[in-house]
């Protein structure tokens, strides 16, 4: 058997698409953001996730691009109608970074978009959707609660949206 020159067969790369989904509290001054995110089963195989936070996602297939991996993936995790809300708030121009990673020997990718909840409508239906999932409010925010640091990523794009304050600090 020979090795084939495709990476994409490759078992030690690993892409993933995943979103920070937010809503702005606009009756607030500040503009205070909350958050949904992922809860990671207690069980969850990698180590050192599970019981933690993480960005709704997963991996990229093969012949997927992102976004469309993105949206296929919100569709697995997050039940309707608050799915549907996030997804029609999903735009093309939602990329916001590429995280290369390495853990334990495999290498790849996270695409990290952003999602923004406009209608507070939206927001009240995606709150529904707490099955493994948790909203947080900006300043509920703790880096240590996070898997794959996710929580410097999402602390970094909390700052970017401050209106008028100090950037929050996690504790």
């Amino acid at each position: 058997a020979s090795h084939s020159d495709n990476s994409d067969e490759d078992n030690d790369t690993s892409n993933a698409t995943v979103a920070i989904i937010y809503y702005r509290d606009k009756k607030t001054g500040t503009g205070e953001l909350e958050f949904l995110f992922e809860q990671k089963p207690i069980d969850y195989p990698v180590p050192g996730a599970g019981g933690k936070l993480s960005l709704v996602g997963g991996h990229i297939e093969r012949g997927e691009k992102s976004l469309e991996a993105l949206v296929r993936e919100l569709r697995e995790e997050i039940e309707p109608p608050a799915v549907s809300k996030i997804i029609e708030s999903l735009s093309k121009n939602s990329f916001y970074k590429r995280l290369p990673y390495e853990y334990m020997g495999i290498t790849g990718y996270s695409d990290i978009h952003v999602i923004e909840i406009a209608q507070e409508s939206g927001w009240n239906a995606v709150k529904q959707a707490v099955f493994m999932h948790r909203v947080l409010k900006q300043n509920e925010l703790r880096a240590d609660d996070f898997a794959f640091g996710y929580g410097e990523i999402v602390k970094e794009f909390a700052d970017s949206k401050l209106i008028g304050k100090k950037p929050a600090h996690f504790h």
